[in-house]
């Protein structure tokens, strides 16, 4: 039976070494680069709410970060968890979109 079920992984790692290896480092660096220049644009040019509560994490976050990615670019924010405790942050543009993601936040 482990054997039977590790066949199901067992080219996994080569099919990743394989991807990577597709794509050149030089597109790679590129992408790390834009995207590195548009979180600096974000955090420069946005204001900052911080301390902010989410009442259900989980739901507002969706399954793998759907409905936070769905809020985010509806509203043109940037929401993310402190690292160290479970507030949240929210980079954005004008109130109107904080009062949306606030309603979201205590809507999940």
């Amino acid at each position: 039976m482990i054997e039977w079920a590790s066949s199901d992984v067992d080219r996994l790692f080569e099919l990743a070494t394989t991807q990577l290896d597709c794509i050149s480092s030089d597109a790679r660096e590129a992408r790390a680069v834009r995207k590195s220049n548009e979180f600096i644009k974000l955090a420069r040019d946005m204001e900052v709410e911080s301390g902010l509560q989410v009442n259900n994490p989980g739901m507002f976050i969706g399954k793998r970060g759907a409905n936070l990615r769905n809020l985010q670019k509806r509203t043109g924010t940037m929401v993310r968890q402190e690292s160290t405790s479970k507030n949240w942050v929210v980079y954005y543009r004008n109130g109107d979109d904080l009062n949306i993601v606030n309603r979201s936040m205590r809507g999940w």
